[in-house]
């Protein structure tokens, strides 16, 4: 673990990668960052959490902060008074697995006006997936967190 006197730039440490059992019996791979990379990251999201949030429907529930699928729920009962209105539950199979760094950089750049936001997001990229004792770094994929 660093210090927090320690000077120079800032690098992320690799995350650890632990597998999770899902219902279906297959495995979901999360990344733990350490302690100073999650204080880190969880301050730097808050950003694009502001711009990105403007984009979303007011009806979407899905990976938004404060909304979640029981806000799902109670909003689509409390239009009609009735159950079964209509929610929709979708997800990118491997999206966090298969999205490729450069694509989402050129993503993030139009929008993301702070060069440092940028510059650390590049850095967690680049830092890898620590995985039975050994760092991957790879063009593609992220650390899914929790």
């Amino acid at each position: 673990m660093r210090s927090g006197s320690q000077r120079g730039p800032y690098r992320p440490l690799p995350s650890r990668r632990r597998l999770i059992p899902k219902a279906d019996g297959k495995p979901r791979p999360l990344a733990v960052a350490a302690i100073e990379d999650e204080i880190v990251q969880r301050a730097v999201r808050e950003a694009p959490n502001a711009i990105y949030e403007e984009d979303f429907l007011g009806a979407s529930r899905g990976f938004r902060p404060g909304r979640g699928p029981h806000d799902a729920l109670a909003a689509g009962i409390g239009r009609s008074g009735k159950k079964g209105n209509g929610i929709l539950r979708a997800g990118i199979r491997s999206f966090f697995d298969s999205v490729r760094h450069v694509w989402l950089m050129r993503f993030l750049e139009p929008r993301i006006g702070d060069a440092r936001i940028l510059l650390l997001t590049r850095k967690w990229l680049k830092a890898g997936v620590l995985e039975d004792g050994v760092v991957t770094v790879g063009e593609r994929g992220t650390g899914r967190g929790r």
